[in-house]
Parts: C-alpha cells; sequence; structure tokens
C-alpha cells in the first residue's frame, strides 16, 4: 500500500473514531479498536489481543442505529485516542502514574493502555468505557476500529499454546453463529480434533 492510501486509511478511521466519540459521550463510553493479523500460511486475519470469542449477546452494548457498540474485556489495544478533554482527564488520572496505576493490575505496559479505559466506568455492567463498533446484521468489526499490527508474529510465529493471534476476526462476536470448529486456525487443529 502507497503512503498516500496508508495516510487516507489512517484519516477516514481517526474521522470515524471521533464521530464514535461523540454519539458514545451521553453513555460515558469511549469507541475502541481491535488489533489483527495476517497468517502466512491460511491467508486469513486474526486478532491479536483477544483468544475466545465475546458473543455480543452476552455482554454490555449499545445500539446506535445500524452500528452495537459491545464492551471486550479485556479492553487492551496498544494505543490510546484522545481528545484535549481525554488527555486532560488520563494526566489527572491515576492511570497516567506508573505507581498510581498498579491498582489495576497488569504490567507496566499494559497499564499504559489498559488502565485509562477501566477510569470512570458507566453503569449498567460494562466492564471498560472501551466498546467496539460491529455491524448490527453481521455482528462484523466495522473496518475503521481494525488495526493492523505489522510484524504479523502472534498469528505467525507465537507457540499455538499461547493461543495469541488464533481467534479469527470474523468469529469474535459471533458467539454459536461461528462455531470455533469450523474452519479451525492451522495451530488449533490438534484441539480442534480432539475436541
Amino acid at each position: 500500500m502507497d503512503s498516500a492510501a496508508t495516510r487516507r486509511l489512517c484519516a477516514d478511521s481517526h474521522r470515524r473514531q471521533q464521530a464514535y466519540r461523540e454519539r458514545l459521550r451521553p453513555h460515558g463510553l469511549l469507541p475502541g479498536f481491535l488489533r489483527y493479523e495476517f497468517n502466512d500460511t491460511d491467508h486469513r486475519t486474526y486478532l491479536v489481543d483477544h483468544r475466545d470469542p465475546t458473543p455480543s449477546a452476552d455482554v454490555p452494548c449499545v445500539d446506535l442505529d445500524a452500528v452495537r457498540f459491545v464492551n471486550v474485556d479485556p479492553p487492551y489495544q496498544a494505543c490510546l485516542v484522545l481528545d484535549r478533554e481525554l488527555a486532560a482527564e488520563h494526566v489527572a488520572g491515576a492511570s497516567f502514574d506508573i505507581e498510581a496505576s498498579t491498582i489495576y493490575g497488569h504490567g507496566e505496559a499494559e497499564r499504559a493502555n489498559l488502565a485509562f479505559g477501566y477510569e470512570h466506568i458507566p453503569h449498567g455492567g460494562f466492564s471498560s468505557r472501551y466498546v467496539m463498533p460491529l455491524d448490527r446484521s453481521s455482528l462484523l468489526p466495522l473496518h475503521g476500529s481494525l488495526i493492523r499490527h505489522l510484524p504479523d508474529n502472534f498469528t505467525n510465529r507465537v507457540p499455538p499454546v499461547l493461543r495469541f493471534g488464533t481467534l479469527p476476526v470474523e468469529a469474535m462476536f459471533r458467539g454459536d453463529a461461528f462455531p470455533r470448529h469450523v474452519d479451525p486456525h492451522p495451530s488449533d487443529r490438534h484441539q480442534a480434533v480432539a475436541q
């Protein structure tokens, strides 16, 4: 992909996130991202940070027109997109402080990303402030919420026992509509046969 196409994609994703931020503001939620990688063997995309599906019917969500915003746990996404208001809130909170953020658990690098999502969680059963935008009819993540993890190291080189990079993007929110035993990732085939 040339650099101009990359800039357009990034700008489009950023515009969508800004629009989602405004629509989610009354709910106290923030739009999130899902990191994915490309598998060199089967030419499919897999999520980096999630090992098991999160059926959208089983978690808190907000429906806004054709988009369902679904809460995921953990809300890890390896980045923060902050406007001035959120940046000021972040700097003033425990999540910004290396020592104070230990109340959220996890390692220092993980807290740098996760901790902010655990502050000011709205009522309604949400586990964090981050929600992922899905197409309500297909339950697939919207393209603007997907971030490519360029090294593709989890799906291609991490030992299968760790299961990072083994959940197909299209299986994340589908639950029973997309059983795990259908077309499993090559590193999971031995587990699928045993089940």
